[in-house]
């Protein structure tokens, strides 16, 4: 009523709740009142997620492969990520548009990326013999993405 609304979030988002473009609140599992014509909340998911990927690379004597894993991420600077992407929520708590989507397939663009770099280098018989060499690579780029190198690639 006259546009004061209460949202209630549970412990694992992290929320900015924004009046007129500066931030109000922010932290984990806040609950408030806010005047909605001039407020706008962010909600970032702080649980760990889990995806699958597959995607074929060709090795250095042209062989195709398929490269397949599971990834695990959990967002450790979500007002660097909100930086971003837009996880803008509406009165319900229902996202606005679909950036926290994007996550996932930045994740597996990195994840291709370098072991593209690793497969292309490597003959059918080496890459099968340096599955490791190939696992710590991504392991290795991923904990860039950790860090925030590639946050916004």
């Amino acid at each position: 009523m006259f546009g004061i609304t209460y949202i209630k979030f549970d412990s694992m988002n992290y929320v900015i709740h924004f009046k007129n473009g500066v931030t109000k609140n922010e932290g984990r599992g806040l609950s408030f009142f806010y005047f909605a014509p001039n407020s706008s909340i962010v909600s970032i998911p702080m649980g760990s997620k889990d995806f699958q990927f597959i995607f074929n690379e060709t090795t250095k004597d042209y062989q195709e492969v398929s490269i397949q894993g599971q990834i695990t991420y959990k967002v450790k600077a979500p007002k660097l990520l909100a930086e971003v992407l837009d996880f803008t929520v509406d009165s319900k708590g229902y996202y606005v548009k679909d950036d926290h989507e994007k996550i996932q397939q930045r994740i597996i663009n990195e994840a291709q990326t370098a072991s593209a770099g690793v497969i292309q280098k490597l003959s059918l018989k080496e890459a099968l013999r340096q599955l490791q060499q190939i696992e710590k690579s991504n392991n290795g780029k991923c904990s860039e993405f950790q860090n925030g190198k590639h946050v916004g690639a």
